[in-house]
């Protein structure tokens, strides 16, 4: 890929060297992460409808039935409208000023810059194609859900399930024992509190429900890797 583009902040050039390393060079900053936005789009389209659909809970709308597990997780722990609040937040630009706008400027040049790659496709990634769909346009809450997503991904919600499910399985004392962690001052800090095992089977299907979804997207272990963008 090799292009030279207008945004609505500036022009941009933006090139993918030996099909690895993006370069995306721009006149200003929101036109580079315009430019950003249109690379990802145009070389990433199905990973981020992917990514959208799993932290809203509509997988199961391309993937059928065995989605849906995951989906109900997802939307028990409410991603969407964590977004939505979050988008009516700081949709007021009159209303903001230092990080909050320069971040809402930010993620309206993505969106549409992701948006400008959609309408310009001539042909859709093979996966969509298989599943004969067409990823909607996309909209600035769908940004807020899919950071929301991978905070949670990233987050100790696995670890604080299976303590969930052991502590229920062992004595006060042994719990105490196996989850206690130390200070700098060699000081005890209390683990987690137990739930005395009322919980424990709830926990259970929790965990394999977050993990059915997690799977479909290959993120299902703590340890996934990520993408990495160098700026300057």
């Amino acid at each position: 890929m090799h292009t030279r583009l207008h945004s609505p902040w500036g022009n941009v050039h933006v090139r993918l060297l030996d099909d690895q390393m993006l370069h995306v060079r721009a006149e200003t900053d929101l036109a580079a992460i315009w430019g950003q936005g249109y690379a990802v789009g145009r070389l990433r389209l199905w990973q981020l409808d992917l990514t959208r659909r799993a932290a809203r809970g509509e997988l199961a709308q391309i993937l059928g039935s065995r989605a849906r597990r995951g989906d109900i997780f997802q939307r028990k722990l409410g991603l969407s409208g964590l977004a939505e609040r979050e988008a009516a937040r700081v949709a007021d630009l009159s209303a903001l000023s230092g990080d909050d706008l320069r971040q809402v400027n930010q993620v309206r040049a993505y969106v549409d810059g992701i948006n400008t790659a959609l309408a310009r496709v001539r042909l859709l990634p093979p996966e969509c194609l298989l599943l004969r769909y067409r990823p909607a346009p996309f909209a600035e809450t769908d940004v807020y859900a899919a950071a929301l997503l991978k905070y949670f991904i990233n987050s100790a919600w696995q670890f604080e399930i299976f303590h969930t499910r052991l502590s229920g399985r062992l004595t006060t004392a042994q719990a105490g024992q196996l989850f206690a962690t130390f200070s700098h001052e060699g000081g005890v800090l209390p683990p987690l509190p137990r739930t005395g095992g009322t919980l424990t089977a709830s926990a259970a299907r929790a965990l394999e429900d977050g993990l059915a979804g997690l799977r479909l997207l290959g993120m299902s272990s703590p340890d996934s890797g990520s993408n990495v963008f160098a700026v300057s």
